[in-house]
């Protein structure tokens, strides 16, 4: 009798995780609009605003947030556009964090700093709960180098603008 609770408890995760590979939606805000999702790993074309290499976006995902993403894992295996953008600006604003990090402790050893390059600046719509998906789009505002501000409108939507630096060595 004992077996035979285990083999049901143990078809039933098996369903689940049938259920689970299959679904629709993104890995990382469970939004599940169709049309917004993308394959975690499948090449997608690369913004043309960002001018440096990246990896793929499973190995940035895993730089960024320490999930090990991969398509045998049983997990749902796709990403909105908007969790996308975010992950690709996370993965550049740390890599450009360890590259400024280096560059000042090459400084300590010979004096010389390295010279800023500014990227983007990305606005960030921090959304209401009820909102499925967060959205990230290029906006071109007056914002002070390295200073983070945040603005709310008048129908309470708040807006966070971020440059970001990449330090080329």
């Amino acid at each position: 009798m004992h077996n035979s609770i285990l083999m049901e408890k143990s078809l039933v995760m098996e369903d689940r995780s049938n259920i689970l590979r299959r679904m629709k939606v993104c890995r990382f805000c469970l939004c599940n609009e169709e049309d917004n999702l993308l394959n975690i790993q499948e090449k997608h074309p690369q913004d043309p605003d960002i001018n440096i290499p990246l990896p793929s976006l499973s190995l940035q995902i895993m730089a960024c947030v320490s999930i090990e993403v991969l398509q045998s894992d049983g997990m749902p295996q796709f990403i909105c556009k908007d969790c996308r953008n975010i992950t690709t600006q996370a993965y550049i604003f740390k890599t450009n964090c360890k590259k400024s990090d280096d560059a000042l402790k090459l400084f300590l050893l010979t004096g010389q700093m390295a010279k800023p390059y500014m990227h983007d600046v990305v606005q960030i719509k921090v959304a209401p709960a009820s909102e499925k998906c967060i959205s990230i789009v290029q906006e071109d505002e007056e914002v002070e180098k390295n200073e983070i501000v945040t603005t709310t409108t008048m129908g309470g939507e708040t807006k966070v603008y971020i440059k970001i630096y990449i330090v080329l060595l």
